[in-house]
């Protein structure tokens, strides 16, 4: 009955499901937040523990994370990078309070190995989760793995509704804004212009195998110099751009980023495979009150932080990316510019807007600085 293209059937399913409740409620209730919900249902009912090996999900994902870092890195523009501290230190911030919330509330309540073990998930979502379930397996912890894991789980539920809550916010202001100036003007003539001549080349396959190119090329520098891999491919899509090489989005030229973008939603929803109904029961105990206490602490942090530059809605997203990582706070970000505009040249400003922050709050927190803080926890851990 689980054959490879029913898999595949049920999985796009289930996520078209969690696309149609979102626009349903006008993107009040997140996409990713009803397929988690769905597939966990799912793994403890109906569903088999394989089923994205078996629908070719995971196997596409690996593939296709890294082209949409590089397709990131071609919305970055480094000059606005380097004028926008502000990104760099309300991340900073958000890390340093989610730490200390993490020491002081997990110590209180329970241990100093538990509070360890579960800073880098909530420092680093999924990378963090995933690096420090590595080091207790390697250990022969398990339990401690669990506890990172469950953190991850739990927190997305948690983090999801308040960041989708704030870029929805944020994103209904900033179209108040773009709507009263008129000003949606996407590309300079000069650029426009430069990339006319090459227009009839650039096909579907052109930017495919560009894509692929530039991945395996990535792939390659990062295994020879242990270089971060994410850090790598943004910085490449910044350059592919610079040179005319690639376009701002160009993933959405390939005509194939629909299933590209379901094959890596999907692929993270195989950490609940394994989970029982009775262990998610015992570890949430730990997970939901850390999680509420880190998040209140930024909301406060974020509430004081907000100036003239960002408003305390994009203060708090930028500060979440923390819990998000990279794909969700693209999926949310999105989702919310959807829920704003139906009109695609708006929702482009909105993306130029929105999504170059929470890109560069997510490759500083998550791709840069959670390894980092996961091999101190390691090391005082095991």
């Amino acid at each position: 009955m689980w054959t490879n293209l029913f898999s595949l059937g049920i999985v796009c399913l289930i996520m078209y499901i969690g696309e149609f409740i979102s626009i349903r409620s006008s993107g009040l209730i997140p996409q990713m937040l009803i397929v988690k919900l769905l597939f966990l249902i799912g793994f403890w009912t109906i569903l088999p523990h394989d089923i994205l090996d078996k629908s070719g999900i995971m196997i596409l994902s690996k593939i296709i994370f890294s082209i949409i870092l590089i397709d990131v890195g071609t919305s970055l523009d480094l000059k606005e990078i380097f004028k926008n501290r502000q990104v760099i230190r309300l991340s900073s911030i958000s890390l340093l309070s989610i730490i200390l919330t993490a020491l002081i509330i997990g110590g209180i309540c329970y241990n100093m190995r538990v509070s360890l073990s579960t800073i880098p998930t909530l420092t680093g979502a999924g990378i963090g989760a995933m690096l420090m379930n590595a080091a207790a397996l390697k250990a022969n912890q398990p339990y401690y793995g669990a506890v990172a894991m469950t953190v991850f789980v739990s927190h997305t539920f948690i983090s999801f509704p308040f960041a989708s809550y704030f870029l929805k916010k944020e994103a209904k202001a900033k179209l108040v804004t773009l709507r009263a100036s008129k000003d949606i003007t996407l590309t300079q003539p000069k650029a426009r212009a430069k990339q006319m001549t090459f227009t009839p080349y650039r096909t579907p396959t052109f930017y495919l195998a560009t894509f692929f190119i530039l991945a395996a090329a990535v792939e390659f520098i990062a295994l020879k110099t242990h270089l971060n891999s994410a850090i790598l491919q943004v910085l490449t899509g910044i350059l592919a751009r610079k040179i005319g090489l690639l376009q701002k989005n160009s993933l959405f030229k390939t005509s194939s980023s629909g299933l590209l973008m379901i094959a890596l939603f999907a692929s993270f929803m195989q950490s609940f495979s394994e989970i029982s109904f009775a262990t998610l029961l015992k570890l949430l105990a730990i997970a939901i009150p850390l999680n509420l206490s880190a998040i209140g602490v930024i909301l406060v942090i974020t509430k004081r932080l907000a100036n003239q530059q960002f408003s305390w809605a994009m203060s708090a997203a930028i500060a979440m990316n923390s819990f998000l990582g990279f794909p969700f706070n693209f999926s949310l970000t999105r989702e919310a510019i959807q829920a704003a505009t139906a009109i695609a040249e708006e929702q482009e400003a909105l993306s130029e807007q929105l999504l170059p922050h929470m890109i560069l709050a997510s490759t500083f927190s998550v791709s840069l600085m959670t390894p980092f803080i996961a091999s101190i926890c390691i090391k005082l851990l095991y």
